[in-house]
């Protein structure tokens, strides 16, 4: 009889069995003992059916995820570990903290870093024909302050700015620009559609 015979035969024994048994209830009753049913008023249920199906699709448990998460930003607010790379919970909750605003139906439309830090709000813009951020707007300043921009005819952008980012926050736009910032000029360094 090998190793591996015998350990089915102990998995078989009723007193083994009636032991796992107690050792799983136990588990539970000792996870059980730490769950706690919540509800959460004011989320958007989109998002929340978007995340739920995620989940779902993962074969996770919803719970789990959600406890994992929190227990993520947890982690994330402690002031010891600043210097991980990253998006951090703590800059997501900085952004919770300003008022939203939104800005629309303008014909042409500059923005610069003083115009958003004074506004000191999350803006999305849209249906613009021409909005143009400034070579001042640094990346942090575009991410603390845009919430997003859409339905605008073009946008035209600094070449500091990563591609991805920018269309990141850029939805249902005819025509990116992204310009030098050493030219300060109209000469656009690349230029892309976006459906």
């Amino acid at each position: 009889m090998n190793e591996h015979e015998t350990k089915k035969d102990q998995e078989k024994d009723p007193e083994n069995v009636k032991q796992g048994l107690k050792s799983d209830h136990e588990d539970w009753e000792e996870k059980k003992t730490k769950l706690k049913n919540v509800t959460i008023r004011g989320i958007d249920t989109d998002t929340y059916d978007h995340f739920s199906r995620k989940i779902r699709n993962l074969d996770m448990n919803l719970g789990d995820a959600i406890s994992k998460m929190m227990s993520d930003i947890v982690r994330d607010l402690d002031e010891t570990i600043d210097h991980l790379p990253g998006l951090r919970a703590r800059t997501t909750f900085n952004n919770f903290k300003l008022e939203r605003v939104s800005i629309s139906h303008y014909g042409r439309l500059e923005v610069g870093r003083a115009d958003l830090e004074e506004a000191n709000a999350r803006i999305a813009f849209s249906h613009i024909d021409r909005l143009t951020f400034l070579p001042d707007v640094t990346r942090d300043v575009f991410d603390r302050y845009v919430r997003n921009v859409s339905h605008c005819d073009t946008v035209r952008m600094p070449s500091i700015f990563p591609k991805l980012i920018l269309y990141s926050k850029v939805d249902f736009c005819e025509k990116i620009e992204i310009y030098d910032v050493e030219g300060e000029g109209d000469s656009s360094k690349n230029t892309s559609s976006k459906d």
